[in-house]
């Protein structure tokens, strides 16, 4: 019974770690996307396109 618990210790950390590494790639995504936008919002006809909004935040875990 130990073992099985070490074994989905061992598969939910795997997990954990690679849904953080996705969870990296969305957020620096989302901050090219925009600034991106934020160049666009240059343009008369698009200043008042603001869809994505960045805070930046400490990590709440």
């Amino acid at each position: 019974m130990q073992r099985f618990g070490e074994q989905i210790e061992q598969k939910v950390g795997y997990q954990a770690a690679i849904l953080e590494k996705k969870a990296d790639a969305l957020c620096l995504t989302l901050s090219q996307v925009d600034f991106a936008e934020t160049q666009l919002q240059q343009i008369k006809q698009l200043a008042s396109v603001d869809v994505i909004q960045l805070h930046d935040q400490p990590r709440r875990m």
